[in-house]
């Protein structure tokens, strides 16, 4: 059962854990073989069951400095795409890629389904924050179940 002593304590643990580090894909609109390698992660759900976040760089100065940054980072030079990120690890090419991935555990997503009982606790926090007019406490139930759905996740 869901209770507000229970949402404090995963919004206190929340604050103090980390989320864990998302893999890093960086491509190009004009890049071929990134086209190839986006059309086969998302063809087979690889973008969520690995974390991967992908940074777009033509025309995106903001992501193309993140490129450069981990570049350095991580002593890459050749300076291709698309590049794939994870932690120290960094794989260029289609293939070499997704052989790559291939060689990783991929994410195990639970269902989660709340109670009838988790729901109404639920709708009277909301509703309690949201009559007294207070902005703040909407923002924080969203924070709430957005945390309660990575704890979820880690499991």
């Amino acid at each position: 059962m869901l209770n507000k002593f229970f949402i404090t304590i995963a919004l206190a643990l929340s604050i103090t854990t980390s989320v864990s580090a998302e893999m890093m894909l960086f491509t190009s609109a004009e890049c071929s073989h990134c086209q190839d390698l986006k059309e086969y992660l998302s063809t087979n759900d690889l973008y969520k069951n690995y974390d991967i976040m992908e940074y777009e760089l033509f025309d995106n100065e903001e992501n193309k400095l993140i490129y450069l940054e981990k570049s350095k980072e991580l002593n890459y030079t050749a300076g291709g795409v698309p590049l794939l990120i994870n932690g120290e690890d960094y794989i260029e090419g289609n293939n070499p890629i997704r052989e790559y991935l291939a060689t990783r555990p991929q994410i195990e997503l639970e269902k989660f389904t709340l109670t009838t009982e988790d729901q109404s606790e639920l709708k009277e926090i909301l509703d309690e924050q949201s009559s007294t007019n207070n902005k703040n406490g909407i923002v924080i139930s969203i924070i709430i179940v957005i945390i309660i759905a990575l704890m979820i996740k880690r499991r």
